[in-house]
């Protein structure tokens, strides 16, 4: 049984971003301009969607306290048990946020079986509405009625498209390792090779040259756009070398200028990483010169550029791992981090042959 809930949100506006934490007021006006826009689901809701949304959340506080729960918070932060493709056609730029459900506290977490809207509302007898579940209680509704996901993909059969997880405390989200990784994580697509995408290195190249004329000693094509016929995410990643690992205050306003969002090692100590995702998606990894970064990032691309029986198989296991439904970043690199291990090791061995 899925024990992972996700997050979806406006990659612009960030996650776990909440309506009703806001004074009424200030909610309507942003409701008002979402409609207004008429850009996403959103914007389809009703003019007392506030209203209504503040008495339901406040029904469903009600009902998980008197099953035990101790909620911190007056409104819960929203999140799906397991993925819900469909949530991705509510945003504009969708992203997705993951956290293992046993990561939260059992008296913070209460569910309901499909939407808060429709489960409280709906009076067409099925068992499950009006109910509020905690962790223990949704396992076996999930065994006697199944994930709405898999058995309602199109919505063709009720209201309820996915499991609803309300979280009522901010501990586990607030944290600020939990933030950073938010922030990084994005959803993620495959695309096969385009030849353009040499052509995109070299132009973003020639823009970041003079950024950097001070402190760059070598810039760098790498990651699988970089590989002739492989497979891989349309993002170009660039490595950049410095003399030192430093990034002044005027080098990052100039990168902001040119729409790049500073994200700090990401993760990988010994780099910085800047990203672009206005237009052609761009990642920049800044290290030190000839580094072990540096180095184990042009030797693993240049042994797949000359093994292309190897690039065949390491763009297999990426479309594998998408076609398991593994679609976010971390859990994406997690799952092939084995992968590029192997590869890594097979490359140092032809190196030194």
């Amino acid at each position: 049984m899925t024990l992972v809930l996700y997050h979806y949100y406006e990659a612009a506006q960030g996650p776990f971003r909440n309506l009703s934490s806001l004074p009424l007021e200030e909610a309507r006006e942003i409701l008002g301009q979402i409609v207004k826009e008429g850009k996403t689901f959103a914007s389809q809701r009703a003019v007392d969607y506030m209203e209504t949304r503040l008495i339901l959340e406040s029904r469903a506080r009600e009902a998980f306290i008197a099953k035990g729960g101790q909620p911190a918070n007056l409104y819960p932060h929203y999140m799906t048990l397991g993925p819900c493709n469909w949530l991705c056609s509510w945003y504009t730029e969708p992203n997705v946020v993951q956290i293992d459900r046993d990561e939260f506290d059992d008296r913070s977490i209460s569910f309901t079986y499909g939407d808060l809207f429709p489960t409280m509302r709906y009076e067409d007898g099925r068992p499950y509405r009006k109910q509020v579940y905690t962790k223990d209680e949704i396992r076996e509704v999930i065994t006697r009625y199944g994930l709405p996901q898999e058995w309602n993909k199109h919505g063709d059969r009720g209201p309820e498209r996915y499991i609803e997880a309300q979280i009522w405390d901010e501990n586990v989200i607030g944290r600020s390792d939990r933030r950073e990784l938010m922030v990084i994580d994005e959803i993620i697509e495959l695309s096969p090779y385009q030849a353009e995408w040499k052509d995109i290195y070299e132009q973003e190249k020639r823009k970041l040259e003079p950024v950097f004329v001070e402190q760059a000693v070598e810039f760098a094509h790498i990651g699988s756009t970089s590989i002739e016929g492989m497979t891989a995410k349309p993002i170009i990643d660039i490595l950049i070398g410095l003399k030192e690992l430093h990034i002044d205050e005027q080098t990052d306003r100039q990168l902001v200028s040119m729409q790049y969002e500073g994200m700090g090692v990401a993760g990988v100590p010994g780099r910085i990483h800047y990203r672009k995702r206005a237009g052609q998606k761009i990642n920049l990894q800044i290290t030190e010169w000839d580094s072990a970064i540096w180095r184990d990032n042009l030797l693993f691309r240049d042994y797949l550029r000359t093994h292309p029986e190897q690039a065949i198989a390491y763009a297999q296991a990426k479309r594998n791992t998408l076609a398991s439904g593994i679609n976010t970043l971390l859990k994406y690199s997690e799952e092939k981090s084995g992968t590029i291990a192997e590869l890594l090791e097979k490359a140092r061995a032809w190196a030194k042959s």
